[in-house]
């Protein structure tokens, strides 16, 4: 017997805050973010990545990171986006995955570029096994 997936779990409220980040040139400007975890949990992490050497965030650029306010939210995504529009600061950008396409024949798309199996050539199971793995 197959067990059924559970539904993802309904987003609830969160933490939106701001916070301060120092730059390496001595400017200081302000970041926006969200969290449905403790706001001081996430500050734990900005700073830890201000520490890192050669750091990829927005934060870990700058030489110093402190939060300074939190507020909770029902919507904590409209909230971010209202207090960036409002301070009049550059929304983060949002990374979008590409749309698997599937047709008739099963092809896979650029992503899944290992094989192409069709209904006719395998077995149900093995054709779950090979293509179906890593789909998510």
């Amino acid at each position: 017997m197959a067990r059924r997936k559970s539904s993802p779990p309904k987003k609830g409220g969160g933490w939106v805050y701001i916070g301060d980040s120092i730059r390496k040139d001595g400017s200081k400007k302000k970041y926006v973010g969200m969290t449905r975890r403790s706001p001081s949990i996430r500050e734990a992490e900005h700073i830890s990545e201000v520490r890192k050497k050669n750091s990829k965030t927005w934060t870990g650029k700058g030489k110093y990171y402190k939060t300074k306010t939190a507020f909770w939210s029902s919507n904590p995504e409209k909230a971010e986006r209202t207090l960036h529009e409002k301070m009049g600061i550059k929304p983060k950008k949002k990374t979008t995955q590409k749309k698997r396409t599937t047709s008739s024949n099963r092809t896979t798309t650029k992503k899944r570029t290992s094989k192409t199996y069709s209904k006719k050539s395998t077995s149900p199971q093995r054709r779950t096994n090979r293509t179906y793995r890593r789909r998510r």
